[in-house]
């Protein structure tokens, strides 16, 4: 009796050790994987990945902004992903990194209040004044008194002509505080020794 208890535990044992390892086999054989989905719009992405078991996804933009699911289908396309291939557990959370595709940038929303159209001022018209009457122009007496000649005025005095040193210049800075500077060959006060490059121009 004793023997028929002890073959019936382990023939049980033994039963659930291979319905274990059969368990295990089948898990391993229709094992899960991430799927990738960067390039594709994101409420595709989100489809994809809840196609294939993993229903946990988060979404942000390239600054770290988290994008809320009624924002999904406003245009955005994913440029990253977390997590790729086999080996992740379907209670992980997958992180979208979204950035706005180029074909929603350049939608324009329209504006909600039209721009009020500004109406044209009116001008009063202005009444025509009338134009005075030209006065009657009457004779003059000549008067009897001697006209006055006027002196005629004097001539301005002529500029005195700058006079042109006698000796050459000593120093560029003594031609710039005569106001000489630059200085050619053949000009009053030219000092080939301020020519440095001798091209015939001092003090340059």
């Amino acid at each position: 009796m004793l023997l028929e208890k002890r073959w019936s535990l382990w023939r049980r044992l033994a039963a659930m050790i291979v319905g274990t390892v059969v368990v295990a086999g089948a898990l391993s054989a229709c094992e899960l994987s991430v799927p990738n989905v960067v390039g594709l719009a994101l409420p595709e992405a989100v489809s994809k990945l809840e196609g294939s078991g993993y229903r946990h996804v988060a979404v942000v933009d390239e600054f770290g902004a988290t994008i809320e699911e009624s924002h999904y289908e406003d245009g955005f396309k994913v440029t990253a992903q977390d997590a790729v291939g086999e080996g992740v557990s379907t209670s992980s959370t997958i992180t979208l990194t979204v950035a706005e595709s180029a074909v929603a940038s350049l939608v324009m929303t329209p504006d909600e209040s039209p721009s009020a159209t500004p109406e044209p001022e009116v001008t009063p018209e202005t009444e025509a004044t009338p134009e005075p009457e030209p006065a009657s122009e009457e004779p003059t007496e000549a008067s009897d008194a001697p006209e006055v000649e006027e002196e005629p005025a004097a001539p301005a005095p002529a500029p005195q002509p700058v006079r042109a040193p006698t000796q050459m210049y000593s120093s560029c800075a003594q031609a710039r505080a005569a106001g000489a500077a630059p200085l050619y060959e053949g000009d009053p006060g030219y000092n080939p020794r301020l020519d440095r490059d001798k091209d015939g121009v001092a003090c340059e």
